[in-house]
């Protein structure tokens, strides 16, 4: 059985509209501290500005070791004067336990995305680290309209899930 979160208000002189249930609130309440944004990391190079926000989810046990998850967002934001498209990604991801990882890909999300100037590009994705406490940086490398490369630095965001109930 699926429990609702929203109702639908019935009052016949009222727009199609809805409230927050008890179930919605509750939620609310005991995961405020890991819904609550506490940082947005930002970092401008060469015209193009990265935010990063990250999202501590919980964790999960499994021997012999606990698996974290984070959630972040990218916003990719054009303040050149010409369009790019994003050919590819480095990540670079440290654990507390010296773990150190290199990723480098295509695109993002399965996608290479042009990014129009002044326009802006968001995607999501998620990351799990064996340690409560990490941190992730990088690069992408975009091709300008002009077919001229450049690289644009994500900023480096910390991964913290002490104190967080999961």
């Amino acid at each position: 059985q699926l429990t609702r979160i929203l109702e639908k208000k019935n009052e016949p002189s009222a727009l199609k509209s809805y409230y927050s249930t008890d179930m919605l609130h509750k939620f609310h309440e005991d995961n405020f501290d890991r819904l609550r944004l506490k940082d947005v990391h930002v970092q401008t190079t060469a015209g193009i500005r990265v935010f990063v926000c990250t999202f501590y989810m919980g964790s999960k046990s499994e021997a012999p070791t606990d698996q974290h998850w984070w959630r972040y967002t990218i916003m990719i934001e054009n303040l050149g004067d010409v369009a790019v498209q994003l050919r590819e990604r480095t990540w670079c991801i440290y654990s507390e336990n010296d773990y150190r990882e290199t990723i480098t890909g295509t695109g993002v999300v399965g996608q290479e995305p042009i990014i129009p100037v002044g326009g802006c590009f968001q995607y999501s994705s998620m990351i799990n680290l064996r340690s409560p406490t990490g941190h992730m940086w990088g690069t992408y490398l975009f091709e300008r309209e002009d077919k001229k490369l450049c690289n644009a630095s994500i900023p480096p965001s910390l991964l913290e899930s002490r104190g967080l109930s999961t």
